[in-house]
């Protein structure tokens, strides 16, 4: 995964730096979704991640999984936690971070199509093999309020209709904006 943030340092200079893999796959705890930054309507699952530094800036990170109605969806919030001097900029490969939104994406996703612009980020059409049934699934980012030279949050996820479905853009624009931020 390669997400990229940066920060305003205190001379007027941008610096940009990329999560390393171990920062990204650190341990996420399991937490109560009443508790978490991010929801899904009847979510089974919200896990809390390590907080992320990078270039004097702090970054937390919170995920929902809904799985249990279809279509499945899954979340992760990237959030600035000091609005004073930093943001997050898109990433300079939408692909590869696409790729890396979970471990449904990275292992188990072929098919992908080129990235779109969709809402407020971008999406990108994908299969998987789900309880080996076929799934028509997308992966999404979707940018938050602008802020400074970047964003001041993400949302990354994916959604993925029932099996033997047809995965639509009304599908994915729904399950988009089922996202809940507190």
């Amino acid at each position: 995964m390669r997400m990229i943030v940066s920060a305003l340092c205190a001379i007027g200079i941008c610096a940009a730096a990329a999560l390393s893999p171990a920062q990204a796959q650190q341990q996420w705890a399991d937490i109560d979704c009443a508790s978490s930054k991010i929801t899904l309507p009847n979510a089974i699952e919200c896990q809390q991640g390590p907080p992320v530094v990078s270039n004097n800036c702090s970054f937390e990170q919170f995920s929902a999984y809904a799985g249990a109605n279809t279509p499945r969806v899954f979340a992760k919030l990237l959030q600035v936690t000091d609005l004073s001097r930093c943001w997050i900029d898109k990433s300079n490969d939408i692909e590869d971070t696409m790729r890396g939104i979970s471990y449904t994406t990275m292992g188990n996703a072929t098919d992908w199509s080129k990235p779109r612009i969709f809402l407020a980020g971008q999406v990108s059409s994908f299969d998987t093999l789900y309880h080996d049934h076929r799934e028509e699934c997308a992966g999404f980012i979707q940018y938050g309020h602008a802020h400074l030279g970047g964003f001041d949050y993400t949302v990354r996820g994916f959604v993925c209709a029932a099996p033997r479905h047809h995965l639509s853009d009304a599908d994915i624009e729904t399950a988009i904006k089922s996202v809940q931020l507190r």
